[in-house]
């Protein structure tokens, strides 16, 4: 059966609800699962085996997204399929050329951070008056009783930024041997920008007031798994006073030597947006 004609599906969606977009075994949801049924749905389950998404940018689980983007090609007798029915299904389908997933030039990611003051319990749903879905959109952390240094922290964001050796960042895959180390060299930059809270808060006014909230800012062409977010951690780490520039310089300068279960706290998924993909303007 040929595969003539591509779509091209623009999404966004809230991650805490899916154990992230990459499709998995049935009983696990995920993104990617959700789509392809919606599509199925509409095409006729004789379409399952010609379905083959293509992902712009993999999400982790509970990771959100204001933008992402999956395509696939369809079964030749159904070109002609009435894509109002597949908007309704999917809140929107647009056809184009499937290798321009391939050549993206730039992802963003947004991490929404809130920064509670020591003396404030972290957020604990069991006694927040408030639903899962104003709850989960905010990274919350406590600062630690030393205190939090907003200078450290910034400081490592630009430490983290440019071209730089990111192998521990990341979760290396099982199948990797450890002993079989590769380098993995890219470029990013980071940006620290005043954020807003939820629009229903889980604190009282009083202490509501004492909470900062932050968006870090992180753009490059490619991130490997849950990189943004252990370089969150690292940020945080070095803004806590558990890890050091200097050390933070050490890992990206030299990564074979590795790096202790200690020194980075991975940042939570909810705080994660993506939201902005460039491609090239002749696509």
């Amino acid at each position: 059966m040929s595969l003539k004609k591509t779509i091209w599906l623009y999404i966004s969606y809230m991650g805490h609800g899916y154990r992230g977009l990459q499709s998995q075994s049935p009983d696990i949801p995920t993104v990617s699962g959700s789509i392809r049924e919606a599509l199925l749905a509409c095409l006729g389950q004789e379409s399952d085996k010609e379905l083959k998404l293509r992902l712009s940018s993999r999400t982790d689980a509970g990771v959100h997204a204001l933008v992402n983007i999956v395509s696939t090609p369809i079964p030749q007798q159904l070109s002609n399929i009435n894509l109002r029915n597949l908007q309704t299904e999917l809140n929107g389908v647009f056809s184009k050329n499937r290798d321009m997933i391939r050549k993206t030039l730039s992802k963003t990611y947004v991490y929404r951070l809130g920064l509670l003051p020591y003396e404030m319990a972290e957020v604990n749903m069991a006694t927040c008056d408030m639903s899962i879905m104003t709850y989960k959109t905010i990274g919350y952390i406590r600062k630690p009783k030393q205190g939090f240094s907003f200078e450290k922290f910034a400081r490592a964001g630009e430490t983290l930024s440019g071209i730089n050796d990111f192998s521990l960042f990341r979760v290396i895959p099982e199948c990797v041997e450890r002993r079989c180390f590769q380098r993995v060299v890219r470029s990013c930059s980071i940006s620290i920008k005043p954020g807003l809270p939820p629009a229903l808060s889980p604190f009282s006014n009083s202490h509501f007031d004492k909470c900062e909230h932050w968006n870090i800012v992180v753009s490059g062409q490619g991130f490997m798994h849950k990189q943004v977010r252990y370089m969150v951690g690292a940020m945080l780490s070095v803004g806590s006073g558990t890890l050091s520039l200097e050390r933070l310089k050490e890992m990206l300068n030299y990564p074979e030597f590795g790096m202790s279960s200690e020194e980075i706290r991975i940042a939570q998924p909810y705080g994660l947006y993506l939201t902005n993909l460039e491609f090239p303007e002749n696509h």
